[in-house]
């Protein structure tokens, strides 16, 4: 009974993970295209610092700031949920590893 439902919610995680991982591309590419097509240009280490990205990159483009905090909030989200996910499948699926 315990390792139908451990299936069942590994399949869900999946699941999840899947269509979470389309909805935030679909997202995080449509304020990617609208950075892109105003020519707004940042390295990665201005998306993991909040700090670097409000000092240098949001007083250049005010005007884009919103599509800035679109782009980088989708992609720590995206980043976040994923991880979560992945470490709820391994932990179910190793707890089913061990019970079988």
């Amino acid at each position: 009974m315990l390792s139908k439902i451990l299936i069942a919610v590994c399949i869900g995680c999946f699941a999840t993970l899947l269509l979470s991982s389309f909805y935030f591309r679909w997202r995080v590419l449509k304020a990617y295209q609208i950075l892109r097509r105003n020519r707004v240009e940042f390295d990665n280490a201005h998306i993991f610092n909040q700090a670097r990205l409000e000092a240098e990159i949001l007083p250049r483009y005010p005007q884009h700031k919103q599509a800035i905090l679109d782009f980088v909030g989708g992609i720590r989200f995206s980043m976040k949920m994923a991880s979560w996910l992945v470490v709820t499948i391994t932990a179910f699926a190793a707890v089913l590893m061990f019970l079988q």
